[in-house]
């Protein structure tokens, strides 16, 4: 037997576990039944409306907007305080009295979005991906965003080590790494503070994958507006992202060694 490849039941990611009610709400890297059983203890199916992973914590979403931690808390981004360890989701104490809608995982950072629309991140923030000043290298609880003050924010996404969020006019903003453009800002490497990403309904780019640029269906031609495209969804993967515009475009950037943007 090769016990070197062997995967137990409870170590498969959700994705292979077909009979699991929950993985419609697991979003993240890698979630195992057996972290994602361990999250459920105390809740009933109906409470959780979102599960998020990052590299060693996991972070859950209740009916009632409350968010809970549990994991290994490197850089703090479990959100307990300190260097807090918890193998049973414990409720996020700076976050207990706000009403949380969605929450989003990088690897060792994490973001929580509340319904009035302003915008908490905590964990590592060595890269610029927490969106606070430069002195929060740092955050072992939630800290508001200011720079989101009076720009209400309606989604939010974590790449490995940078963040992205559509604010309440559709416009996108990226923050963090940017080494391999996945940021869509051009060449520069680190963002250290919330910036607007240009979406514009323009064929192609002068640099490369380090700005958005449409997928087509095969070779459609069609007019080209020039215009700023309203942004609704996105994604974030180690070093690559993809947002999705009211007008019913796809567009991609960062690594495409892996033909990942959908670029060949």
């Amino acid at each position: 037997m090769d016990h070197g490849n062997h995967m137990n039941e409870h170590e498969k990611p959700f994705s292979e576990n077909t009979d699991n009610n929950f993985s419609s709400k697991c979003s993240g890297t890698n979630i195992t039944q057996d972290e994602f059983l361990r999250s459920q203890m105390g809740f009933k199916d109906s409470q959780i409306v979102q599960i998020v992973k990052g590299k060693h914590h996991l972070l859950k979403l209740t009916i009632d907007g409350k968010v809970y931690g549990l994991g290994k808390s490197y850089f703090g981004v479990v959100g307990l305080g300190g260097a807090a360890f918890s193998m049973k989701p414990k409720l996020i104490p700076n976050l207990a009295n706000i009403k949380i809608t969605q929450i989003a995982c990088g690897m060792f950072h994490s973001l929580a979005l509340a319904k009035n629309g302003d915008l908490y991140s905590w964990g590592m923030g060595f890269e610029g991906q927490l969106g606070l000043s430069n002195r929060y290298k740092i955050a072992s609880s939630p800290r508001y965003v200011n720079f989101f003050y009076k720009k209400p924010v309606t989604f939010i996404t974590c790449g490995h080590n940078y963040s992205l969020c559509i604010t309440n006019d559709s416009r996108l903003w990226g923050w963090g790494e940017n080494k391999l453009g996945q940021l869509g800002l051009g060449k520069v490497q680190v963002v250290d503070k919330p910036t607007q990403i240009q979406i514009l309904d323009i064929p192609g780019n002068q640099e490369g994958c380090s700005r958005p640029d449409s997928i087509l269906n095969g070779n459609v031609e069609r007019k080209y507006s020039g215009l700023p495209l309203k942004a609704c969804y996105a994604a974030a993967g180690f070093s690559h992202s993809a947002v999705v515009t009211k007008e019913g475009f796809l567009l991609t950037f960062g690594l495409n060694i892996y033909g990942q943007l959908g670029k060949f």
